[in-house]
């Protein structure tokens, strides 16, 4: 029979519950291979419990089909879980895969200096607006001094872009 304390310290994620349901079930098998006749129930409860976590988490598998000779049913079992573990583990592999790939595709979809020189233009393009802002509303400086710095910015910023589409145009960005 499984104790009540082992159902509840199965862990919440699918690939490291299944793994704790199939270590359970592995270490029970080498402990009893050599009557596992006598635990034909304990094999019936551990692929139950198995078959309930993996349904939970709503993993397609193929069910286990029971007949009456019960070493064939326990075999049945054994390559079952066998089975589980080894598609957890594939699945496992596959997501660490994907979740590397994302972690580095986005920089290499990009050259890097396209990536780099279009994020310093909108750097340098939030900058002139900051800076027209600040001189719009400064007091500082006489109306005359404020129209010649912002057509200066307007300038620069007019440029900037223009330089800016000319490399990316040549391929050079």
């Amino acid at each position: 029979m499984i104790e009540d304390d082992f159902i509840k310290s199965i862990p919440n994620e699918l690939v490291s519950g299944a793994d704790f349901i199939l270590d359970k079930i592995s270490k029970f098998h080498q402990d009893n291979q050599n009557n596992t006749v006598e635990f034909y129930q304990t094999y019936i409860e551990f692929s139950a419990l198995l078959e309930a976590f993996l349904l939970s988490y709503k993993y397609p598998f193929k069910k286990i089909d029971l007949d009456l000779n019960k070493e064939d049913n326990i075999l049945k079992i054994m390559n079952f879980s066998h089975q589980i573990k080894l598609d957890l583990s594939t699945m496992s592999k596959k997501r660490l895969v994907h979740d590397s790939s994302n972690i580095y595709k986005a920089p290499f979809q990009y050259p890097f200096s396209q990536a780099i020189i279009s994020n310093e233009l909108d750097k340098t393009q939030l900058l002139i607006n900051e800076l027209r802002e600040v001189l719009s509303m400064s007091s500082v400086f006489g109306m005359e001094h404020k129209s010649r710095l912002l057509r200066q910015l307007g300038n620069l910023n007019r440029n900037y872009i223009r330089s800016f589409l000319k490399y990316s145009s040549l391929g050079v960005l």
